[in-house]
């Protein structure tokens, strides 16, 4: 079917849009799964407007995506890829992911008004324009390793103010994401790992290792900063190993 012809909104029937989807899905499942999330939202719009009077694609289910469990690495796959990271504000950032399970936009969008050296902690704030995924803000401890890192990028920052960006090439311009993600990749690529290995595997990780050393899942919920615990059981799965290691110790 083509799909290119213009098509008066009232014209668009449950019908057309599913086998839209549904092609789409047959050929790539994660563009088909944009496009139904942005055609529903532009439909709910378009019924706000008056332009519908009843969304379409509210008959119609989304394309179930295939779940595959989280890739996540360890401290030493870490220090492979700061070891073929050249430039030390970048080495940061991926320390500072790993040792937090913040969100790239978190992290490039923190300030220093964000961190309080005394309680040890790391406030996410919705400021400067930016809003967290939940728009909820959060706290994170900072471990021994991050806060070191933080009190030696504050004292190297020249003219350190509440307001300047802790992660900046430039003073009070923040940094690109996607050139700090495809910097991850350069580097992820050049210590040999996995190529399935992307920059949101550092906040996998962080969940996974806290889940491996015994914390509990409710805990890397509020961590991660997740709206329902149904979104963080996706790391139970090492919890479950947990559990069956330490009932193996009964044979011992």
């Amino acid at each position: 079917m083509n799909y290119s012809k213009d098509v008066y909104l009232h014209n668009l029937t449950p019908r057309i849009l599913d086998q839209f989807i549904a092609e789409r899905f047959s050929t790539a499942p994660w563009s088909a799964l944009m496009y139904y999330r942005t055609l529903k939202a532009a439909f709910s719009k378009a019924v706000v407007w008056g332009y519908l009077i009843e969304n379409p694609l509210k008959k119609i289910k989304p394309p179930k995506q295939k779940k595959s469990l989280p890739i996540f690495i360890s401290k030493s796959d870490l220090e492979k890829i700061i070891q073929n990271t050249p430039l030390k504000l970048l080495q940061d950032i991926f320390i500072t992911a790993f040792n937090s399970g913040m969100r790239l936009g978190e992290i490039l969008n923190l300030i220093w008004d964000c961190v309080d050296f005394g309680r040890r902690i790391i406030i996410i704030k919705n400021i400067n324009g930016f809003v967290t995924k939940s728009k909820k803000e959060r706290i994170i401890p900072m471990n021994n390793c991050l806060l070191d890192l933080f009190l030696n990028r504050y004292q190297t920052s020249k003219m350190v103010s509440k307001s300047n960006y802790i992660f900046f090439r430039v003073i009070g311009v923040k940094l690109n994401e996607d050139y700090v993600s495809k910097q991850f990749k350069r580097a992820v690529r050049s210590a040999g790992l996995s190529d399935d290995i992307h920059f949101h595997t550092l906040r996998h990780s962080f969940a996974s290792n806290l889940i491996q050393k015994g914390a509990s899942i409710y805990v890397v919920k509020e961590l991660l900063g997740h709206e329902s615990i149904s979104t963080t059981q996706i790391y139970s799965h090492l919890q479950s190993e947990n559990l069956s290691e330490a009932v193996s110790l009964l044979d011992d």
